[in-house]
């Protein structure tokens, strides 16, 4: 994939505000190869790089003093958002609505969250799933639903694992409005030693932005 080295800057997003707590006293620099920045009094402070894959530029900056976006690199991607009060439509964004911080951390809190549910287990099912959730226009992650589980047997591992993930996102833009959207992210329980059987739906029955697949091995 090749790396973009080009951003659009954009105007600061006046609505939202935050503070991310983390397990730090004092003040340094914290440098862990997707995010770099300060800390101080262990809140994130001043600018902030976010990098979402094996990138020589940041896909997010951040300046938490002045609560603002600093640059962030385009997504031409379509996504799935609702315009009305009823309607979602497919459609490009001035902005697309993503999570603050590094894609690979909220890859890794999820894989290292999720576990094979046991029942499953013991009855050698596999399963590729699919959590789908709206970011809001206030940014936040809500409506959580999972599609494609056969007895319903990993929901509750998934939204469990996913609610790990801080809630802070950048809302999607459509002509200078905040809007509604939708993101999908892929999730495969496999078994090792067994035939990858992944029936059921696939990526290509849903519509919009789909992030990372998260592949969750079980071991006989």
């Amino acid at each position: 994939m090749m790396t973009l080295l080009f951003f659009t800057r954009t105007m600061n997003y006046k609505k939202f505000s935050f503070l991310v707590l983390l397990c730090f006293v004092g003040s340094q620099l914290l440098a862990q190869g997707y995010e770099t920045g300060k800390i101080k009094r262990g809140v994130k402070v001043g600018v902030w790089m976010y990098y979402d894959q094996n990138e020589e530029c940041p896909s997010l900056v951040i300046d938490y003093d002045k609560a603002s976006v600093i640059c962030i690199k385009p997504d031409h991607e379509k996504y799935m958002v609702k315009l009305d009060s009823s309607n979602w439509v497919l459609s490009e964004l001035s902005r697309q609505p993503r999570y603050i911080g590094s894609y690979q951390e909220l890859m890794r809190i999820l894989g290292k969250n999720i576990s094979y549910p046991k029942v499953a287990k013991a009855k050698r099912v596999q399963a590729q799933v699919f959590l789908e959730f709206e970011i809001s226009e206030h940014g936040r992650a809500t409506k959580y639903q999972v599609y494609n589980d056969p007895n319903n047997y990993f929901t509750d591992e998934v939204i469990e694992a996913f609610k790990l993930v801080p809630d802070l996102w950048l809302a999607g833009i459509y002509q200078s409005k905040a809007v509604p959207a939708k993101m999908l992210i892929p999730i495969e329980f496999r078994i090792n030693n067994l035939d990858a059987d992944l029936n059921g739906m696939t990526e290509s029955d849903f519509l919009g932005k789909k992030l990372n697949t998260v592949v969750v091995m079980a071991y006989l």
